[in-house]
């Protein structure tokens, strides 16, 4: 057994992209290894012996999905490496700037080594990758995948996670010199596909772009560069964002800690459509990506904690992602929008009240409420809309991670904009009418100086009908939401009864509610104010769930009668239809560009490739994941049959009734709202 003393570490860290080790071996010699990035590695050894070889084997390393790594070394002399150890010491000894002197002195080092070969490693993704992606992909979520392997290696992942497939046309920005990646991208710029795409604000579903990491570098460049080149970096970021925008996704290769975070920030800062990032990471060189998107989620792996760390929310697995989105972040928004708006609409209706008693008060400016009462307003009917904002669901977990689409309501703010807001607000204004005025000729008749008696009875009615406008919202009810109710009214009477005998506060209410409660006026207000407002809104909440239904009401209709489908398989109806809009939408049809053999030739110089056209043969192309891709295929087909044949019942069934089916729109929005920079290293 020979025993090697390891003299001194140069650790690895995402600039260097390498690591080496000085070690003593038995001899008494000292030998340098070193290992890492094969752009890195061979550029340092000083004989180019074989490395054409090499990098050919490396090629095929990761068109075969491996990640690989050259390994090489360095004999030292005792001189050389006395030389050496006295800058390393002092830099490991430094209390200022200590991790750059420290690189400084391992580059002194790693120099004139040869080559020993190379190493390639299978890295599988986590279990649920691949379908989390394509079910994100379907929720309308723009997803870019930034790496630090070769090209090859990542468009192989791209491939395993269902991010690309063999339909796909890829574009490559992969020009090292400045004017030749000028030249490229103005060239896919000025694509005809590209500009209609653009154009139109829509995403050309079979094109996607790969980005090499040493382009990058033009891109984001030094802020020491003059102003002139500082406007041209701009130019060639503004053009690669049009380009990567249109594209269904972006694969970038070769990629730093930085260049990872100068993209999420250009997609964040200089979209046109000013979507929310997410970053998604589980190491150290995900830190800067993580803490630059809106939300930033670590993945606690086997690489630390400091991704962890670092974000906003924290995962065991990255499929763990999907829930979080496609059911905790939809039903936070969908119950959100719903306490907001019922914020606002409670206290409008409450307003309004008191606006159109001034009519009949002579313009007094005297409130119908005592102050107390109407103090206790949002107090009383606090709980029943925490409720809804805590445990409401539209629809069940797996009918939201079954089906993707029904994310998109939240890019499209259908549930919290300006016309929701108006209905909401004109919604209040009816309820104050119809609340104030009902009951106006019964109780004008109480005595003049008990106008208490008057505002306490429209109070009364008012808080019944906030009460039923949360019954009609609620979705999903749990035992609190029928307690918080309860509750609501209960306590309203608690304090009826005890208020007025707090005289050190008022005597205003003295003597109100024993007459209020022996009062047949009262207890008829009590219930036909509700009932009255509440029909209203019933028939109107049909009238839409019927004729305008969203996807949502079709999933709880089909789960209320037993023909809800599989939740383990997404359907969307616009993918059925797909093949119908290219026939028969002009404008589809001109976004179906036909290209010339002197197009396909131009294409091939700059960096327009047909995914089918590349040799990959690695674990994402293996047998048992076509398999499974093509069942899950033939899955989806025959879902997708499913529903149109049901959906077409259902539109028979409408006509022999004489009226109108409704129609439901799935289609993805044509500008996503939403971009997802995930880290597959």
């Amino acid at each position: 057994m020979k025993k090697y003393e390891i003299l001194n570490v140069n650790e690895f860290n995402s600039t260097r992209k390498r690591m080496s080790v000085v070690v003593q071996v038995p001899d008494g010699g000292i030998l340098v290894y070193c290992k890492g990035a094969d752009n890195v590695i061979i550029p340092r050894c000083a004989n180019k012996d074989g490395t054409a070889l090499l990098e050919e084997h490396l090629k095929t390393f990761a068109s075969e999905g491996l990640r690989t790594l050259v390994l090489a070394k360095r004999v030292l002399t005792s001189t050389e490496y006395e030389e050496w150890n006295k800058v390393y010491q002092a830099a490991a000894t430094s209390l200022v700037d200590r991790d750059a002197l420290l690189d400084a002195a391992a580059e002194l080092l790693e120099v004139g080594m040869d080559v020993v070969g190379a190493t390639a490693i299978e890295d599988k993704l986590q279990v649920g990758v691949p379908h989390t992606i394509f079910s994100l992909a379907k929720a309308g979520i723009k997803i870019w995948v930034l790496t630090g392997d070769k090209e090859e290696t990542a468009v192989n992942i791209g491939h395993a996670c269902r991010l690309l497939n063999d339909s796909m046309q890829l574009l490559f920005v992969n020009r090292e010199d400045i004017a030749g990646l000028t030249d490229q991208l103005e060239y896919l710029y000025r694509m005809e596909a590209i500009q209609k795409h653009y154009k139109n604000k829509t995403v050309a579903e079979d094109i996607a772009i790969v980005c090499d990491g040493k382009a990058l570098v033009h891109f984001f460049p030094s802020k020491t560069l003059s102003s002139s080149d500082q406007i041209k970096a701009k130019e060639l970021r503004q053009k690669l964002l049009v380009v990567a925008s249109v594209c269904k996704a972006m694969v970038a290769c070769r990629v730093s800690p930085a260049q990872k975070a100068d993209i999420v920030n250009l997609v964040r800062y200089n979209s046109r459509n000013k979507p929310i990032t997410l970053a998604i990471g589980d190491g150290a060189n995900d830190v800067n990506m993580i803490q630059s998107a809106h939300v930033g989620i670590g993945i606690c792996g086997q690489e630390g904690v400091q991704a962890v760390n670092a974000s906003d929310y924290a995962i065991a697995q990255f499929r763990f992602l999907q829930r979080l989105l496609l059911v905790h972040g939809r039903s936070n928004y969908k119950r959100i929008a719903k306490v907001i708006l019922y914020s606002f609409y409670k206290n409008m209706a409450l307003v309004i009240v008191l606006f159109l008693y001034n009519f009949v008060n002579a313009h007094s400016g005297t409130s119908v409420f005592e102050s107390f009462v109407m103090a206790g307003w949002n107090f009383f009917l606090a709980l029943p809309i925490i409720a809804i904002g805590i445990f409401d669901e539209d629809v069940s977990p797996e009918q939201a991670m079954s089906h993707p689409t029904l994310y998109t309501t939240g890019q499209r703010n259908d549930d919290l904009n300006i016309y929701r807001f108006s209905i909401w607000i004109a919604n209040a204004v009816f309820h104050a009418f119809v609340s104030f005025l009902l009951p106006l000729a019964y109780v004008m008749g109480y005595p003049t100086h008990a106008f208490h008696l008057q505002g306490t009875t429209i109070y009364t009615g008012l808080l019944m009908t906030m009460n039923c406008k949360v019954i009609l919202e609620t979705m999903s009810w749990t035992s609190y939401n029928r307690g918080f109710i309860i509750f609501s009214i209960a306590l309203f009477f608690f304090f009826l009864g005890v208020y007025p005998h707090c005289t050190f506060l008022s005597w205003d209410m003295w003597g109100i509610p024993s007459i209020l409660l022996s009062s047949g006026i009262y207890w008829a207000n009590f219930f036909l104010v509700p009932v009255a407002n509440f029909l209203v809104d019933l028939s109107l909440k049909f009238w839409v769930k019927f004729y305008c239904p969203t996807e949502a009401d079709i999933l709880r209709e089909r789960l209320v009668m037993g023909r809800h489908m599989s939740s383990k398989v997404s359907c969307d109806v616009s993918e059925v239809t797909k093949t119908q809009v290219l026939q028969q939408d002009p404008v589809a049809k001109q976004n179906s560009v036909q290209r010339t053999p002197e197009q396909i030739e131009a294409d091939k110089r700059a960096g327009v490739r047909n995914l089918s056209d590349i040799q990959y043969t690695g674990f994402a192309y293996s047998s048992p994941n076509e398999e499974a891709n093509e069942r899950g295929h033939r899955d989806t087909a025959s879902l997708k049959v499913d529903l149109l044949q049901q959906s077409g019942r259902r539109d028979e069934e409408k006509a022999s009734r004489g009226q109108s089916a409704g129609h439901i729109d799935m289609q993805q929005g044509s500008a996503t709202n939403n971009h997802a920079v995930t880290d597959m290293e």
